[in-house]
């Protein structure tokens, strides 16, 4: 964090610098008066430095208070569809695209981070994922609507895949099936689907 600060006072000292060593500023103020000024001007860069420090410890505690695994409810998603059956007549998603499966003994559901990413990557991405299968389409969904499912959306960058993601925490218990069916059904609802090019 010490960092951050440093580089937040050198910011507020460079805009001070940067605008009082100006010839053009030196003149304006010589013509206003100086001794006027000076005592306004640094009362200005005094009101400066505090905003950017507000500003800074805000940036810092919003970063800090989400652990750098956990991807953002404001991101946008990409669910990859394989099967032609996981989309209806209509170009809808089924809640098939969506319910999990098991690895390492975690249920989870394979997504794609698709926020600030161009569209000829995401494509590749979805095209190249799955050697041994076709892609069919693909499902975006924001992970806000994961999270009102009581899901966690985490980074889990794999080699030359750095935007996929995973979905947990997904129930457990006698009627787990049910229950996954019902989530991914919202998710599917939610979802906006791309026929693959």
């Amino acid at each position: 964090m010490a960092k951050y600060h440093s580089i937040g006072l050198q910011i507020a000292d460079g805009i001070s610098r940067s605008v009082s060593a100006h010839p053009a500023a030196f003149h304006l103020l010589g013509n206003l008066g100086w001794k006027n000024v000076s005592t306004e001007w640094i009362n200005s860069m005094k009101w400066l430095r505090a905003k950017l420090w507000t500003l800074l410890g805000h940036w810092i505690r919003t970063r800090d208070s989400m652990p750098s695994h956990v991807v953002s409810p404001n991101e946008v998603l990409a669910r990859f569809i394989f099967e032609r059956r996981h989309v209806d007549r209509m170009g809808r998603a089924k809640q098939g695209a969506f319910l999990p499966e098991l690895y390492s003994g975690r249920l989870e559901t394979s997504v794609c981070r698709i926020c600030r990413v161009a569209e000829l990557r995401i494509w590749y991405l979805g095209k190249s994922v799955r050697r041994d299968k076709t892609l069919h389409a693909r499902a975006d969904f924001p992970v806000s609507a994961a999270l009102s499912q009581a899901l966690e959306c985490l980074s889990a960058p794999e080699p030359h895949f750095s935007e996929h993601a995973v979905l947990v925490g997904w129930p457990h218990g006698s009627n787990e099936k049910m229950r996954h069916k019902a989530i991914a059904a919202h998710l599917a609802g939610v979802a906006a689907v791309s026929l693959a090019p």
